[in-house]
């Protein structure tokens, strides 16, 4: 035992060294080596067919006209989601400057589901729709539920918003390490 404790330095600076040569042999004293981003790196990290950025319920009144029969309104209540197809958005790196630029397809397509339980009816005018058929009434509000959409610029800016702020969240442990930035544009900014 007392041998022991009178080589206890020893074994100390022995168990010290064995554990230096570890940590040179592993790395862990290199320098941090950098993130090499591609536009193929960025798209794996995204990888996923449709996002759907907002949801909207639309309380329309669709104009109706169908051959053959008389014009009249239909009253509908709408679910939207605004789509975007992942794979439609570019990405422009700059390693110079560490800027990745990720360009936003102009337009959103949208997701039109109609509601209808007890809360939510659909209403006719005039009255005696009889010669309407559930299709007609169902192609009618969703292509008039996508018009409204489509214009209203509240629902779109708020979709690119979330839209711009996802791809941030899925981006961001990418590019921070290396101290990148990220830059978002749209297809018609950069086509002009």
């Amino acid at each position: 035992m007392k041998k022991i404790i009178q080589n206890l330095p020893l074994i100390v600076f022995a168990a010290v060294l064995v554990l230096m040569i570890v940590l040179f042999a592993t790395g862990a004293f290199d320098a941090p080596k950098e993130t090499l981003i591609t536009t193929s790196t960025l798209t794996e990290v995204i990888k996923t067919a449709k996002l759907s950025t907002a949801k909207y319920v639309q309380h329309g009144v669709a104009k109706a006209h169908i051959e053959g029969t008389k014009d009249g309104y239909v009253l509908y209540y709408a679910v939207v989601k605004p789509n975007i197809n992942l794979e439609d958005i570019d990405y422009e790196i700059d390693d110079n400057s560490k800027v990745v630029t990720v360009i936003l397809p102009d337009k959103f397509s949208f997701e039109i589901e109609l509601l209808q339980d007890e809360e939510h009816k659909f209403y006719y005018y005039p009255d005696e729709k009889d010669d309407w058929t559930g299709k007609d009434v169902t192609y009618i509000c969703k292509t008039d539920a996508r018009a409204k959409a489509e214009a209203n610029a509240e629902l779109i800016t708020s979709a690119r918003k979330n839209l711009e702020n996802t791809i941030k969240s899925l981006l961001d442990p990418l590019l921070a390490s290396d101290e990148w930035t990220l830059v978002f544009s749209t297809a018609a900014v950069q086509g002009e």
